[in-house]
């Protein structure tokens, strides 16, 4: 039995450098409540301390958790049932943020390939591999950032 070759790819920080989108987006949905993701407060908005941003790994659910924990914005919603939900909100704000960051990002000519992994992945192609994405973030923002990089239905 032969096996298929296949490679499969992580897309943010492995194929494209996703950091600037992701911060603009947390930016949007944070303003709301005094925060901003950016390095340094910006206006009146105060910045996410470093030691209070959730470490990247975790699933969306999880990471929108903890910093709402880390951030005390859970006393705006302390019931359980009630938290659950300002999760939900939050991440479906930062998913339609998040998209519609790429696709500014697209327009402008800013999505930055990480050096070399668009010819890696066609290199691989070139060879006989399969290739697949994987990512936790939305299945429209991936499209959007590989289609820009020219890797989309190919």
């Amino acid at each position: 039995m032969t096996l298929p070759k296949i490679l499969l790819f992580d897309l943010d920080e492995t194929i494209v450098f996703s950091e600037e989108m992701k911060t603009k987006a947390w930016s949007d949905i944070l303003k709301v409540y005094g925060y901003c993701w950016e390095e340094e407060n910006v206006g009146n908005l105060i910045s996410v301390p470093k030691e209070k941003r959730p470490k990247t790994g975790l699933s969306p659910h999880d990471f929108i958790e903890k910093l709402i924990v880390d951030l005390k914005l859970a006393s705006l919603s302390p019931d359980q049932d009630k938290r659950e939900e300002m999760i939900k909100t939050l991440k479906d704000q930062w998913t339609s943020s998040l998209i519609a960051q790429a696709k500014l990002f697209a327009k402008e000519g800013r999505i930055r390939e990480v050096p070399g992994a668009v010819g890696a992945l066609n290199g691989a192609r070139q060879k006989g591999f399969r290739i697949g994405v994987v990512t936790q973030s939305p299945i429209e923002y991936a499209r959007e950032v590989l289609t820009f990089l020219g890797l989309i239905d190919r």
